[in-house]
């Protein structure tokens, strides 16, 4: 990762820095959003008139094709973590040696669960549809962007839904609502 380096040669901590609040802030965009998505209320957003907005239709559109949206937010989500973890590897292992891989760990971790993923989704589901409609202009870019990721994922998976044929399903007696709820109910 020669673009950390300063003119020097020496590690540019500024860079460091920034590249890791990125990381952070959009690991917590993504992670939040999925919460919100899966938390958002069409009854709420159609009494409080937001339905209505561009933003509303917009969101109410994409929760229709819900599994869009939530798989844009988990390769976000994982990019950004992975991305961070990379990058506080490389730094602490040029300030500790050896065992900056141990210090990385523990700050990425610290650091990615608690501000990335922890208090954005406590905060997407206490505020869903408010934070969710503001979200909906980055996951819609974000949607775009990783369009062909989706679709590779999607091949993988149909792949795989081909390998393994009514085995798991919901036909076949699988986890599909009612079955869930008759689980839930023996309990």
């Amino acid at each position: 990762m020669n673009f950390l380096l300063d003119s020097a040669g020496q590690l540019n901590w500024f860079l460091v820095i920034l590249i890791c609040l990125v990381c952070l802030i959009m690991s917590a965009f993504f992670s939040g959003s999925e919460t919100g998505f899966m938390s958002v209320s069409r009854v709420r957003l159609r009494r409080s008139g937001l339905s209505d907005t561009p933003r509303g239709r917009t969101l109410l559109a994409l929760m229709k094709q819900i599994e869009e949206p939530i798989l844009t937010c988990l390769i976000g989500t994982n990019f950004f973590n992975v991305f961070i973890s990379a990058i506080l590897t490389v730094a602490m292992t040029a300030l500790f040696g050896d065992r900056g891989e141990v210090a990385a760990f523990a700050v990425g971790a610290t650091l990615v669960i608690t501000l990335g993923v922890l208090v954005p989704k406590v905060l997407y589901r206490e505020f869903p549809e408010s934070l969710t409609l503001a979200s909906v202009p980055g996951t819609r870019v974000a949607m775009v962007l990783l369009a062909p990721v989706r679709w590779v994922l999607r091949g993988y998976s149909a792949i795989w839904k081909f390998l393994v044929p009514d085995g798991e399903g919901a036909a076949s007696g699988g986890l599909d609502r009612r079955n869930l709820a008759a689980l839930l109910m023996t309990n």
